[in-house]
């Protein structure tokens, strides 16, 4: 075989390595960019459905506070009308039916129970469905026990 031969032979080797080299980066980078897709996407979701659990909670607990402010509100003015005194409350403090706070604080948890099965595919990790069986549980007892009065 000739030096010229050689230098061929070699050169086309080299070239064909690098096709294989670029082959595969390629394959390689289009799975870690479907891979980072996946994860930047689930992730994301995840992000706005615990935002979501979380505006949710937080109008359970204004809820069950704006109840308990108005049950005391309604209670003095009873107690003041028993002793004489003649207190009129504005209409922000209504005291609603047992039936009316059950019905708007169930609405509430029945999104909070939305928003938890929309999150159950998204987790993975024993650590995740941990927590979001913890929030599910809370979510059934903060209603409960926010309906008393």
């Amino acid at each position: 075989m000739t030096i010229g031969q050689q230098f061929t032979l070699g050169f086309l080797g080299l070239v064909l390595l690098l096709a294989a080299l670029g082959y595969s980066a390629r394959n390689g980078i289009n799975t870690i960019g479907g891979e980072l897709g996946t994860a930047v996407n689930g992730t994301a979701r995840k992000i706005g459905l615990v935002g979501d659990l979380r505006a949710d909670f937080q109008d359970m607990q204004v809820y069950a506070r704006r109840t308990q402010f108005a049950f005391v509100v309604n209670h003095l003015v009873q107690t003041n009308g028993k002793f004489g005194a003649a207190v009129a409350c504005s209409m922000c403090h209504t005291l609603e039916s047992r039936q009316t706070r059950e019905h708007e604080l169930g609405a509430i948890a029945a999104s909070v129970k939305q928003t938890v099965a929309q999150l159950q595919p998204l987790i993975t990790t024993p650590n995740e469905k941990k927590s979001l069986a913890a929030v599910e549980s809370g979510s059934t007892g903060m209603c409960r026990s926010s309906v008393i009065i």
